[in-house]
């Protein structure tokens, strides 16, 4: 089982959740700097933003990313494989 807990003693989520190109992507935090690019779990890399704007966290979610998610929380596949409802 990994460790949840941040270099500050701070609960991390299992994922972050980054708008990117009219969509949301899910990555692994993992503590990645501002600026840092990183691979999001649908394989689509990405800048690590901080402090965006309260519209670009309605956008649609990425269907593999919510299924990566999920696998990553609840350890099994989404029920609907991922498609937002």
């Amino acid at each position: 089982m990994s460790n949840d807990i941040g270099p500050v003693g701070r609960h991390e989520p299992p994922v972050m959740w980054q708008p990117h190109e009219g969509t949301r992507h899910a990555y692994r935090p993992d503590y990645y700097a501002e600026g840092a690019e990183v691979a999001a779990l649908c394989g689509e890399p990405l800048e690590v933003r901080r402090g965006l704007g309260e519209v670009e966290w309605l956008w649609t979610s990425c269907p593999e990313c919510v299924a990566g998610a999920w696998r990553l929380v609840h350890g099994t596949e989404h029920p609907s494989g991922g498609e937002q409802a």
